[in-house]
């Protein structure tokens, strides 16, 4: 899960000017339900407007991806029984992660 938000975030910043070359990782536990959260925010060209099918396994924002990435975030997520969701700010895209307390 973290290894591919970083990927892509890491990408999505990549050809930004240097001053919006920035990525963010939270990493949060016990928010007073016991889940943990992570939070991956970076300063790239944002996600598109509107509903976007990110999360379906052969949809990408990246030519020549495959598009499999997120998709596989949001089964691991689920498995644990979790989710992902994604957001967009004004110069930023946040991609979050919880999991709730094994037990």
């Amino acid at each position: 899960i973290l290894g591919n938000l970083l990927d892509n975030a890491f990408d999505a910043v990549a050809n930004m000017p240097a001053e919006r070359r920035e990525v963010i990782l939270r990493v949060r536990s016990g928010d007073g339900d016991g889940a943990m959260t992570i939070e991956v925010t970076d300063r790239g060209a944002g996600l598109p407007y509107g509903e976007a099918p990110i999360f379906d396994s052969g949809v990408s924002l990246k030519p020549g991806h495959a598009g499999i990435g997120l998709s596989l975030v949001r089964d691991a997520a689920r498995t644990a029984m979790g989710a992902v969701d994604a957001s967009r700010g004004d110069e930023t895209t946040t991609f979050r992660v919880r999991i709730p307390e094994a037990g």
